[in-house]
């Protein structure tokens, strides 16, 4: 911390708040989202963004011809694997995607051999440093031909 203070740091500063921190030597200065009740929500350097979860975030375009981007983030290094289910609960494709670094990745699922319907998706993260396997929730795309 630098030495100062605010007796309401949320009404200084809305929902971000400052600090330094050392960097390979030299300083730097992170931003600090924070949750109307002081959490932290996400932490910004140099432009980008840490997410402090695994999460799906969504696909875009939805609907989509012939081809969509998944958007997921990773807390800290890992593998994933990308399952797609038709309406009926069938896995149809499936990607496994090795080494991955932490932050926010896009895949791109391309649709070209599928027939127009709702189809769901779900990742598998296995965080790389501890091992833990977690499930995403499920999203819903919409493939118009």
């Amino acid at each position: 911390a630098d030495g100062d203070s605010f007796d309401d740091a949320l009404s200084d500063y809305g929902t971000r708040t400052w600090w330094f921190r050392e960097n390979q030597g030299g300083p730097a200065t992170p931003w600090a989202y924070l949750s109307p009740v002081d959490f932290v929500t996400g932490v910004e350097e140099a432009n980008q963004s840490v997410p402090l979860e695994f999460k799906i975030i969504g696909n875009y375009p939805n609907p989509f011809n012939p081809s969509t981007k998944i958007r997921y983030s990773l807390p800290s290094s890992g593998d994933i694997t990308i399952n797609i289910y038709n309406i009926l609960g069938q896995r149809v494709f499936s990607k496994n995607l090795l080494n991955l670094s932490k932050g926010y990745h896009d895949f791109e699922f391309n649709a070209n051999t599928f027939a127009s319907g709702v189809y769901f998706y779900q990742i598998i993260y296995r965080n790389g440093i501890t091992g833990q396997i977690t499930n995403s929730n499920t999203g819903k795309m919409l493939l118009l031909k």
